[in-house]
């Protein structure tokens, strides 16, 4: 278990944050159906998934094409990385440990919003998140996902993707924010978004100074980011804070 995993449960009368740690991508799935069925029988529930997926697993979006992922068959089987048609919306997006993946699994009926409105809060979320670690992030309205530029000014990057599925009126899927300096894996890839050379993809890591990285470290910089992303969505969309603790 990751150091920067939020301890389970964390619990109120309605949210349920719950911890998996490293898990392959198809054990998310299964989770994220447990966790649907839940909310489906009381709506009034709601449960946040977190972990980070390990083997690194490609997953293409019901938007994408299958050219958007660059690398061959045989460089993918050398370097075990799976490749995962899913249901949620957008192009290809990669995911890997020392990425953090949330999975909100909520009823929009029960809060009375609609897709649109969802999205906005949770981007809200994110970018007050990386906020509060003085990353200033915004949204790009072309393209999707939490974005920042570069030390000059200029290229965008994206440190953030964004791909829901809505179904019975309830979220899956959800938010991969990029923590570690090491983004070598979405070079087998065309990243969601991601139309030209004036964009790329960058992480917290990359974007905080060395010296700000060394006075708080990294382990602790990934459980910030992680815990006030959750805290903000839980807010932005009515939940009670979390209140109990148990060591996991």
């Amino acid at each position: 278990m990751p150091p920067w995993i939020m301890n389970e449960p964390q619990t109120s009368s309605a949210l349920t944050v719950k911890p998996l740690g490293h898990i392959r991508y198809q054990q998310g799935l299964i989770a994220q159906k447990e966790a649907f069925e839940v909310v489906a029988s009381d709506p009034s529930k709601a449960i946040f998934l977190i972990c980070e997926h390990s083997p690194t697993v490609i997953t293409i979006g019901h938007n994408g094409k299958k050219d958007s992922v660059i690398a061959s068959q045989s460089t993918l089987r050398e370097l075990g990385v799976e490749v995962v048609c899913t249901h949620r919306g957008g192009d290809a997006t990669i995911h890997f440990v020392g990425q953090i993946v949330i999975y909100p699994i909520v009823s929009l009926k029960h809060l009375k919003l609609g897709v649109r409105k969802f999205i906005r809060l949770v981007e809200s979320s994110v970018i007050g998140a990386l906020a509060n670690l003085g990353i200033p992030a915004f949204t790009l309205s072309s393209f999707p996902g939490i974005w920042v530029r570069d030390g000059q000014g200029g290229q965008f990057l994206k440190l953030c993707a964004l791909g829901f599925r809505v179904q019975r009126g309830i979220t899956t899927h959800g938010i991969a924010i990029n923590v570690s300096k090491d983004l070598s894996a979405f070079d087998l890839i065309k990243p969601c978004g991601l139309a030209s050379v004036s964009h790329g993809v960058t992480s917290v890591l990359q974007m905080l100074t060395p010296d700000e990285v060394a006075k708080t470290g990294e382990e602790k910089i990934t459980m910030e980011v992680c815990q006030q992303t959750v805290t903000l969505l839980a807010q932005n969309l009515g939940y009670l804070k979390q209140t109990h603790h148990e060591p996991y």
